[in-house]
């Protein structure tokens, strides 16, 4: 218990603290007394009930909309940003997960970073830290080989590994080896394995979900015959997570395809302690809502548009019973 006599001194150190904003040495000068005993009462003032601190995080703060998705889907986190026309959807869509990423990326994290525009962008914002140690950034998989656009193959995991000072590893592969041999023998190059290892290991897995159209890389030379397209699309396919082609259930369409694939396999995902997924665009609804109801993603980062067709999806489906009374706009 302060004395009454000591309160007024108190008060006074606390008032050009918190509101003046001196520093505890600025206050020893002005009143002749020690810096240390400054900060003993400053302490006492929060122990009196003087000073409240109380700490606003703009990054736990919920929409309904986000609240209701995380729920239902028991997700970690939902962050849902403004739905965006142009290359501007991808600048807020980076700069909410990088934001995201800075509040759980921590020392001896090994993260698994995907490619494409959207993780691209996300590593173009990232935060940079120098207080992270030991942090390894790996490749997502395989990246296309023929492609006629650029899909930031490399880029992202150099980007943040540059970031966090930390060590990218870059696994220099196909997305896919069609024949089973070479692929085994591909996987057991010292060099790969270890990459390959680094993935297993890696606890933040960071990712985008892929829409099937024919400008996609699924449809470039080499990588499925007609015939194998047909047949995904009679399984109806709706995307892509990590390389794997799902079904609107959330479903591998193929396994025969899936097999193919140089990736770590969607199991071993869905074992990852942070499943980062992070789309915006309308095309990329489906295959989203997919990764949700398979149990792929438990970090849901997407645009207004996704968001929203979610909980439509959800009544469409009479899923949503007593869990939630979100009722969407029109």
């Amino acid at each position: 218990m302060v004395s009454y006599n000591k309160m007024p001194l108190l008060i006074n150190v606390a008032k050009l603290y918190y509101e003046s904003g001196y520093s505890q040495n600025e206050i020893a000068q002005q009143l002749g007394i020690s810096r240390p005993y400054v900060s003993k009462l400053l302490m006492m003032a929060r122990e009196e009930n003087v000073v409240s601190i109380k700490i606003q995080d703009p990054l736990q703060t919920e929409s309904r909309l986000e609240h209701d998705i995380r729920s239902f889907f028991q997700l970690r986190r939902v962050i849902v940003t403004p739905s965006k026309v142009g290359e501007n959807h991808l600048f807020t869509l980076g700069e909410a997960t990088a934001k995201y990423l800075d509040s759980i990326v921590k020392k001896d994290d090994i993260v698994m970073a995907g490619w494409g525009r959207t993780i691209y962008a996300v590593s173009k914002k990232v935060i940079e830290r120098s207080d992270l140690e030991n942090v390894t950034v790996v490749s997502m998989g395989g990246i296309p080989t023929n492609f006629t656009q650029n899909v930031f193959g490399f880029e992202p995991v150099v980007n943040l590994a540059g970031a966090w000072c930390g060590m990218p590893y870059i696994l220099p592969a196909p997305v896919m080896i069609r024949d089973p041999e070479a692929r085994e023998g591909f996987l057991r190059e010292q060099s790969i394995a270890e990459v390959m290892e680094y993935m297993e290991r890696a606890n933040i897995a960071l990712f985008t979900m892929g829409d099937l159209n024919r400008s996609s890389y699924w449809t470039q030379k080499g990588y499925m015959t007609d015939e194998e397209w047909q047949h995904i699309m009679e399984q109806e396919a709706v995307g892509d997570v990590c390389l794997h082609i799902l079904n609107k259930e959330g479903n591998i369409c193929d396994e025969t395809i899936d097999k193919k694939l140089i990736a770590l396999p969607l199991e071993k995902i869905k074992q990852k302690e942070y499943r980062i997924g992070v789309a915006s665009g309308r095309e990329k609804i489906d295959i989203t809502y997919a990764a949700l109801k398979a149990g792929i993603i438990n970090v849901l980062i997407v645009d207004e548009d996704i968001a929203k067709a979610v909980i439509v999806h959800l009544h469409q489906e009479g899923r949503y019973g007593e869990q939630a009374e979100f009722i969407p706009s029109r």
